[in-house]
Order: C-alpha cells, then structure tokens, then sequence
C-alpha cells in the first residue's frame, strides 16, 4: 500500500455515478477532510476475517474481491467490487466482526472513510442512508439469485451465469482466472475448463489466455432455464 496525493470528492471521476454522489456542498468537502487515499498492489489484504471493522472503503479504480474459505481452505468469492463500489458497510452496521476478506484483483486506489463520519453522514442525510438500504437489499437479493442457482442449475449453467455476470458488471477485456471463475460459480477449476473447452467447441465463446470473449450470449442464458 502507498499513500498517494488525496483527490477531491468535488472532481472524483465518480462523483456523477459512484456511491456518494448524492452528497454535495459541505457534506463532500467533510468527507474530504476524513478520507483517506491509497494505492494497493495486487494481492493486498484491505480486512480479513476477524478484524474489526473501522469504516467503509469506496473503490476509485481497480477491482476488490471479498472471498471467504471453507474448513477444507476453499475459497469462494462473496461479491466484487469495482469502481464507485464501496466495501465493509455490513459487518459495520451489524456492530459484528468482518467474517471474510477483501484483497485487491488488479492495483487500485482506494479511499478509507472511518466510522464517525460515516455514522454522521447518515444521521445527516436520510437520502444516503436510504442508498446504503437499497445497497443493502441488492445484496440480499444477489445471495439469494447465487443460492437458487447453486441448488437448481449444473454446473455448467453456473459457469455461464459467472460469465454473463462478469461481462455485465465489468470490462470484457478483464482476465479471469479460472479458479476466479470457479470460486464464483461454485465448483472446481478442472470443471471449469472442460466447460470452457466444450462454449469454446460450440462456438459460445472464445478464449485468448485468461480473456473470455462471449459470441453467442443467448445460449449462454438459455442454460440456466432448462
């Protein structure tokens, strides 16, 4: 991690579409004055498992994956985050320590926003804490679409599912490894691949490395409806 130079909030490149975008005048220029900035390589650790939470991270560039491992070491993928994302609002609200952890897919810069300011920007504005319900809700309803999935499709419907999530909300041209993929989707990389190998034979996809181009969507979807 490395400090960097503190943008303003007023000239954030997501200040028309990121989380905070509701705030405005004063309510910006006291988050600027709380707010920490930082660079984090790949791989860094944000929080784990067990560390108390002190405030929310908001992401300004790059991609964040909190992830969770199970007795046998593991790993699923809980959510990602991208730019305009914010991270550690739940175990912050529920008082409760974080039970996963957020490390760092690509180099990112991150702000820190410590919890007195944030339990006084939502007692100040009702429309901020209205958007963190509504945040809060996308994530239930996330969970339980990830948990129907999980029960009622293959896995193959459930890679295809990844794929078309993982285009949707972040750049295509975004590598994924195949144990990211995995992780996500609930299985194992070697499933992966043979499912990647048969898209790719059927003309569904194509693969340039870690890159996976999607040609032919519409039967990608239809998987998860038969």
């Amino acid at each position: 991690m490395s400090l960097a130079i503190k943008p303003r909030c007023e000239s954030c490149q997501d200040n028309k579409g990121g989380f905070f975008c509701l705030l405005e005048g004063q309510n910006l220029s006291y988050v600027d004055s709380q707010k920490t900035h930082s660079t984090y390589k790949k791989n860094a650790v944000l929080f784990k498992r067990g560390d108390n939470p002190e405030g929310i991270y908001c992401v300004l560039s790059g991609v964040v994956k909190v992830e969770t491992e199970n007795h046998e070491g593991k790993s699923h993928i809980l959510c990602i985050a991208g730019r305009g994302d914010v991270l550690g609002y739940r175990a912050l609200f529920s008082k409760s320590l974080y039970q996963a952890r957020a490390v760092v897919h690509e180099e990112s810069e991150i702000c820190f926003i410590p919890r007195n300011a944030v339990d006084r920007l939502i007692k100040e504005n009702a429309p901020l804490a209205l958007r963190f319900l509504e945040l809060l809700s996308e994530d239930v309803k996330l969970a339980e679409e990830r948990l129907c999935s999980a029960t009622d499709n293959d896995s193959a419907a459930r890679i295809a599912d990844t794929l078309l999530f993982f285009e949707s909300n972040y750049s295509p041209e975004k590598p994924w490894t195949r144990k990211e993929i995995a992780d996500w989707a609930g299985t194992s990389p070697e499933t992966v691949m043979r499912t990647l190998s048969s898209f790719e034979d059927n003309k569904w996809i194509l693969s340039e490395g870690k890159r996976i181009h999607i040609l032919q969507s519409k039967e990608l979807k239809s998987l998860s409806h038969k």
